[in-house]
C-alpha cells in the first residue's frame, strides 16, 4: 500500500560566487566557526534594539516589575496613550481580511492569455488567503503589531508538497525459447498529491542579519526556531539529536534581554536553531551553538529572483547609516513620560484634596462636633464667654486650603492637555483620525484635518502595503517556479469556467515562465486598510451608469451601420479592461465581439430579389444578437441590485425578438412571392413573346408563297 509522505522542496540549484573573502570556508566545521563570528558581531549590533523592543512590549501592556520600579520609562501613575494610539493606527492600516488583486500590468484589453493568466493567479492566492491553515492573515496583523511596537515586522513564504511512490515492475516477455527476457526494469515513481505555498510569521526576536547600512547591502538573514527532541531526530538524525543543547526556553530568552524578564519557562526542552541564507554563495545553512560543525547545508531551495525568503523587513526609522530599526515610541517617549509624571502628580495632589485641619484641643466641642454630632443637633459649650473671645468657631478651627490644591489641579490637568496635544502632533494622530473633533469647528477645518492627518499616514500605509504586495509576488513566483500545471488547473478551478481551452493552456505556460510573467501581470492587495464603502459604492455606480448611457447612445449607429458593431465592442472592452473584476465579464464581451465579427458564408450569386431579401434577413439577425449581447452584459453587470429590471428588460427584449422574427419572416415571404411573381411574369412574357415571333415568322412565310409566279 502506498503512503503519503510530506517533503520540504529541495529545489533547483542556483549559481552564484562567495564574496570577497579572503579565505572562504571550506568545510562545515570552518562554516561553523565562521558564523560563531557573524553572530556575535550582529548580537552586539542588535543588542539595543532588543533591550528596547522588551521594554516597548512591556510598556504597550502595562506590564509593571514586581518591585514597583521602571527606571527605563518612569514609574508611578500612567495615562496609557501609547496603547490606544496604537490601537488606532492598527485600525486604520488593517481595518478588514485582504483579498489578492492580479491583473494585466498595463490593461491591455486584447491581451486575453495575460487576462486569464492573472484570473488563475488571482484565484489560487485568494484560495492561500481564506485557507484556515496559511498563516497569511494573522501573519499581516502580527508583523503589523511589531512595527508599530518594537519597531520591526517580518514574514516569510515556504514550499511544500505532498506525494506517494508507485513501485513499477519489471516488464519481461517470452521469447522464442520459452525464457522471460526482460524488456524494462523495475523502477519506483513519485506522485505529487498536493502542493502548497504557505507564509509563516517571523517574531522579531528570531531574525539576525549582517551588518549592512541598507536592506540590499545584507550578505545573510536567519530565522530562529524552537524543536524539541523529536523534531530534530526526525530533521537532522538521531546522531545530531544526541548532541544538540536541549533548554527549557523562557519567552524573552535572550542574551540582550534582563535575566529576570520571566519566571515562566517552556516545560519542554527544545533546541534553539538558525536556519541562514547566505546571499553570497545561495546557500542555506542550518546553525546551533555548541556544536563542531554546521548541522547542514544546501544550494538555493527556492531559486526566488531576490533569493531571500522573505520581503523586506517592516523596518521602523532606519537610516542609510546602520539598518537597526528604531521604535517610533522612542521618538517620543519623552513627551509620554511627561504625560506620566503629570498624571501621577495629579493623583498625588488629587487625593490629598479632602476636608481636614487642625482645631484647638483645649476645646472640647469642636471635636464633638465632628464625633458625636448628628443632624438638627447642637453641641453645648460651658464656657460661652471665653469661647466667643477666642473667636468662637472660626477662631479655634483652621482646614487645609483646598482651593489652593484645586487650582493647582487644574492648572496640572491644563498642562497635560497641551502636552498631549503636542504628542499628538509629534505622532500624526490628529482628532479626526481619533473618531474625535474639537467643538465648534468647521466642515472645512476637519477636511483639512483629516487630509493632512492621512499624509502623515500615507507613509506607513505604504510601506505596510508594499510587504503585503511583495509577500503576495512571491507566492506567485512560487507557484511559477515549482507548482505542475495540473495543481495549478486543480487549485485555481478555471477548466470549470467559459474560457478557452486554448486560451487556458498558453495561460498556464506564460505563469510557467517568470521572466515573461513580470512583465505581463502584476500581483498587489486589494484592500488592507478601512474601505471607504461610499467611495466603493459611488465608483460601481458610475461605471454602471457610463455602461448604460454607452449602450443606449451606440444603439441607434448599430441599426444604420450594423458594420460597426465589432468597433463599438472594441470600444466597451478597452473601457471595461481598467475596472477590478472585469477578467469574467471580458471573456463573455469576447465572445459576443467574434459572433458579431463573423460574415455570413459565400455562396451562389442567386437572383438579385432573393439576395437583397436575404441580406436584409442577415442585417436583422446580426441587429437582433447585438441587441442580446448589450442587453445580456448590462442585465450581468447589474444582477445583483436590479433584478426586477433585468426580469422586465428580458421580456422586452424577447418580445421585441419575437416581434422583429415575425416582421423578418413575414419579409422574407413577401420578397419571395415578389421574385416569383416576377420570374413567371418573365417566363409568361417569353412565351407570349415566343409564340408571337412564330406566328409572324409563318405569315411572312405564307406570304411569299402567295407571292410566287404561278406555272402558267
Amino acid at each position: 500500500m502506498n503512503e503519503p509522505n510530506t517533503h520540504v522542496h529541495d529545489g533547483p540549484a542556483a549559481t552564484g560566487s562567495v564574496g570577497d573573502y579572503q579565505k572562504p570556508p571550506e568545510d562545515d566545521k570552518e562554516w561553523q566557526q565562521y558564523w560563531i563570528g557573524e553572530f556575535a558581531a550582529s548580537d552586539k549590533m542588535l543588542r539595543k534594539f532588543h533591550k528596547r523592543g522588551h521594554r516597548i512590549v512591556e510598556r504597550f501592556l502595562d506590564d509593571r516589575r514586581d518591585d514597583g520600579e521602571d527606571t527605563d520609562f518612569g514609574g508611578g501613575t500612567r495615562l496609557n496613550l501609547f496603547h490606544a494610539n496604537i490601537q488606532t493606527v492598527q485600525g486604520l492600516m488593517y481595518g478588514q481580511i485582504p483579498r489578492v488583486d492580479v491583473s494585466r500590468r498595463y490593461a491591455d484589453p486584447n491581451d486575453d492569455i495575460a487576462r486569464v493568466a492573472s484570473m488563475i493567479l488571482e484565484r489560487m492566492l485568494n484560495n492561500c488567503v481564506a485557507d484556515p491553515g496559511d498563516d497569511y492573515r494573522t501573519l499581516l496583523k502580527d508583523a503589523l503589531q511589531d512595527r508599530l511596537i518594537p519597531g520591526l515586522g517580518a514574514g516569510r513564504a515556504r514550499y511544500s508538497f505532498e506525494s506517494e511512490k508507485v513501485a513499477h515492475e519489471a516488464l519481461s516477455m517470452p521469447d522464442a525459447m520459452g525464457e522471460l527476457v526482460e524488456l524494462a526494469p523495475a523502477y519506483e515513481e513519485e506522485i505529487i498529491l498536493n502542493e502548497n505555498c504557505p507564509t509563516t510569521y517571523i517574531n522579531w526576536k528570531d531574525l539576525k542579519w549582517s551588518y549592512s547600512r541598507t536592506w540590499s547591502e545584507l550578505r545573510w538573514i536567519s530565522f530562529r526556531s524552537y524543536m524539541n527532541y523529536q523534531a530534530v531526530e526526525e530533521r537532522f538524525g538521531e546522531k545530531v539529536a544526541k548532541k544538540i543543547s536541549f533548554k527549557n526556553v523562557k519567552p524573552n530568552d535572550t542574551k540582550n534581554g534582563d535575566a529576570n524578564d520571566t519566571d515562566y519557562t517552556n516545560p519542554e526542552p527544545q533546541a534553539e536553531i538558525w536556519e541562514i541564507w547566505n546571499k553570497e554563495d545561495r546557500k542555506v545553512y542550518w546553525y546551533t551553538a555548541g556544536m563542531s560543525k554546521i548541522l547542514e547545508s544546501m544550494d538555493d531551495p527556492l531559486g526566488l529572483s531576490s533569493f531571500w525568503p522573505c520581503p523586506p523587513f517592516l523596518a521602523a526609522n532606519t537610516t542609510t547609516t546602520l539598518f537597526v530599526p528604531k521604535a517610533d515610541f522612542l521618538l517620543a517617549q519623552d513627551l509620554y513620560d511627561e504625560i506620566d509624571a503629570l498624571s501621577t502628580r495629579i493623583e498625588l495632589i488629587t487625593s490629598a484634596i479632602r476636608a481636614v485641619g487642625v482645631y484647638d484641643k483645649s476645646a472640647d466641642g469642636i471635636q464633638r462636633i465632628f464625633t458625636e454630632a448628628v443632624e438638627n443637633e447642637l453641641i453645648p459649650v460651658d464656657n460661652w464667654a471665653m469661647f466667643a473671645e477666642k473667636g468662637g468657631l472660626k477662631g479655634q478651627i483652621e482646614w487645609m486650603p483646598i482651593t489652593d490644591l484645586v487650582n493647582t489641579v487644574d492648572t496640572l490637568r491644563g498642562i497635560r492637555e497641551e502636552t498631549i496635544k503636542l504628542l499628538y502632533q509629534v505622532t500624526g494622530m490628529s482628532d479626526i483620525m481619533r473618531g474625535q473633533s474639537e467643538q465648534y469647528t468647521s466642515a472645512s477645518s476637519d477636511q483639512l484635518k483629516t487630509k493632512f492627518g492621512s499624509a502623515r499616514m500615507q507613509v506607513l500605509q505604504e510601506e505596510f502595503a508594499e510587504f503585503a504586495t511583495n509577500l503576495m509576488k512571491m507566492k506567485a513566483e512560487i507557484i511559477s517556479l515549482h507548482f505542475d500545471p495540473q495543481t495549478i488547473v486543480k487549485q485555481s478551478n478555471i477548466d470549470k469556467t467559459q474560457e478557452d481551452p486554448q486560451i487556458i493552456q498558453q495561460a498556464i505556460q506564460l505563469i510557467k515562465e517568470p521572466d515573461m510573467l513580470q512583465w505581463k501581470i502584476i500581483v498587489r492587495p486589494e484592500s488592507i486598510a478601512m474601505v471607504d464603502y461610499q467611495s466603493l459604492q459611488a465608483e460601481r455606480t458610475e461605471y454602471l451608469t457610463a455602461v448604460a448611457t454607452y449602450l443606449q447612445s451606440s444603439a441607434p449607429m448599430l441599426e444604420r451601420l450594423p458594420d460597426a458593431a465589432p468597433v463599438l465592442m472594441e470600444l466597451l472592452k478597452w473601457g471595461l479592461a481598467g475596472f477590478k473584476g472585469s477578467q469574467e465579464i471580458e471573456g463573455v464581451i469576447d465572445k459576443a465581439l467574434d459572433s458579431a465579427s463573423k460574415a455570413p458564408p459565400p455562396g451562389d450569386k442567386p437572383d438579385p430579389a432573393m439576395e437583397k431579401a436575404k441580406m436584409d434577413m442577415e442585417k436583422v439577425k446580426l441587429s437582433m444578437q447585438q441587441d442580446a449581447q448589450k442587453h445580456k452584459f448590462a442585465m450581468e453587470l447589474a444582477a445583483s441590485n436590479h433584478q426586477a429590471d433585468m426580469r422586465e428588460i428580458m421580456g422586452q427584449l424577447q418580445a421585441k425578438m419575437q416581434e422583429i422574427s415575425v416582421e423578418s419572416d413575414a419579409n422574407i415571404r413577401q420578397e419571395e412571392a415578389q421574385a416569383a411573381f416576377n420570374i413567371a411574369e418573365l417566363q409568361m412574357k417569353d412565351r407570349l413573346d415566343h409564340k408571337d415571333h412564330i406566328r409572324d415568322m409563318e405569315m411572312q412565310r405564307a406570304k411569299k408563297v402567295d407571292s410566287r409566279p404561278s406555272d402558267s
